[in-house]
């Protein structure tokens, strides 16, 4: 039976949204160099045909904001696995901006798009463009702020949630920081300076002095040290889960000012250390809902419904364009309550219910058997272990899955039973798979 590269399986589950069986079986054979190169130097390539046309079904859905989430689900399922979608669901939780607020899908629909653009690129220019953005001028209230009547809430969170993390500046800072930023409003859907509006007389902001404005904060910010050990932490926790190592905030913040401030650099650090593919770190962490919902549907070859989709991961916990305050969602294990775990089966079952003769939902059980020459119960659990978890896993899974397909046929394989009965076993056997605690798991 073919096995995947475990490294490069980790990799993908890690660093795309939803990887494929054949997605992880051509990256395998290619090998983990090769597999990294590919996803980081997605920055350099231009945009596939599946991208192009992902993006053009994306861009219909302006209406509202269910139509809007539901554009961005569907171009999630419908493009290639990629580094880039995965990052892109970061910058959006990174700097939460709400349509609840914002109140306009045209210009969240362009907020993520230069997200996108900017995913692996520079982090100084993605921050300057976020201060520019008319999404996040209204969000951030920064459209209303102006000489003499300074509005603190963007300077706040640039240094807060954006760059530099709680207690590394001070309420000075914050004052001047937003003085700088004064007149930096909107006009219409546009952003404008308003000079008129503008306080351009003496700031200090972080040990820095002068007649200082938005461009020269942002530039100030993402040349100190501690931005980078901060964006490195967030990639790390958002990528891996645990807490990084001094060693890998070093290499991800020196690859970072070695680069000019790309991200890109940092990631491939980041997916070099040997902490990242360290036991302890395999398995362990838990899928976000949309991440949960799109390796589902695409694991089953389901059929692309954004809508439903979106609607999907809202109900376990990510509504996308509408993170829940500006801090974004919080991840980890605050993903699994009681009702989302419940929410997660529910959806499971609705979809391994789908599907006619040997096929779940869109997956032909017949040709996966025939293709990988499967006739005893063990091949056939190994295989499905392999084809959704993109792994083996220790411990007590796959016995309980041998257990379930003995059971009562008095030890016939199953691919050699009745049509009736072969169907509701393998059914059986795939959602077991799928509710179980290691698929919550990547």
């Amino acid at each position: 039976m073919f096995e995947f590269d475990p490294k490069v399986a980790h990799l993908l589950r890690r660093a795309t949204l939803g990887p494929t069986y054949l997605e992880v079986a051509r990256a395998s054979e290619a090998g983990l160099a090769a597999t990294l190169d590919s996803l980081v130097s997605q920055i350099d390539r231009p945009p596939t045909r599946q991208e192009m046309m992902a993006a053009a079904i994306g861009g219909a859905f302006l209406r509202d904001a269910r139509t809007l989430r539901a554009g961005w689900m569907l171009r999630m399922l419908s493009a290639p696995s990629s580094l880039r979608e995965k990052l892109t669901l970061f910058w959006h939780g990174h700097f939460a901006t709400a349509i609840a607020k914002v109140g306009d899908p045209a210009l969240m629909a362009r907020q993520v798009d230069v997200l996108r653009e900017m995913a692996l690129g520079s982090f100084r220019d993605m921050v300057l463009e976020m201060s520019r953005d008319p999404a996040m001028l209204i969000w951030l209230d920064n459209a209303l702020n102006v000489k003499g009547a300074p509005n603190e809430n963007f300077a706040r969170e640039l240094m807060e949630l954006f760059t530099l993390g709680i207690g590394h500046y001070s309420e000075r800072d914050v004052q001047e920081v937003a003085r700088a930023f004064t007149g930096w409003t909107l006009d219409g859907r546009s952003f404008r300076f308003d000079p008129s509006k503008h306080d351009d007389g003496e700031k200090t902001v972080l040990g820095r002095s002068g007649r200082l404005d938005g461009k020269d904060v942002v530039d100030h910010i993402c040349s100190l040290p501690r931005t980078p050990r901060f964006i490195a932490w967030k990639l790390w926790s958002f990528f891996v889960g645990s807490e990084p190592a001094e060693e890998d905030l070093a290499a991800m913040s020196g690859a970072y000012f070695d680069s000019g401030t790309q991200v890109g650099p940092m990631l491939k650090a980041m997916f070099r250390s040997p902490r990242f593919f360290e036991p302890a770190a395999v398995g362990t962490r838990v899928k976000g809902p949309v991440e949960f919902v799109v390796g589902l549907v695409r694991s089953l070859e389901a059929p692309a419904d954004g809508q439903v989709y979106a609607d999907a991961a809202a109900s376990i916990g990510q509504d996308l364009y509408n993170p829940p305050d500006v801090n974004g969602w919080p991840g980890g294990e605050q993903w699994i309550s009681t009702y989302t775990l419940l929410e997660r089966i529910r959806l499971v079952r609705r979809l391994v219910g789908q599907g006619r003769d040997d096929h779940v939902c869109g997956l032909d059980i017949r040709k996966v058997i025939s293709e990988n020459l499967i006739s005893e119960n063990e091949e056939l659990v190994d295989h499905m272990l392999l084809r959704f978890l993109h792994r083996r896993p220790a411990g007590p899974l796959r016995r309980t899955l041998l257990e379930f397909l003995a059971a009562g046929v008095r030890g016939r394989p199953t691919v050699r039973l009745g049509d009736a009965e072969r169907q509701e076993k393998i059914r059986g056997l795939i959602r077991l798979i799928l509710c179980s605690q290691e698929y919550q798991l990547c």
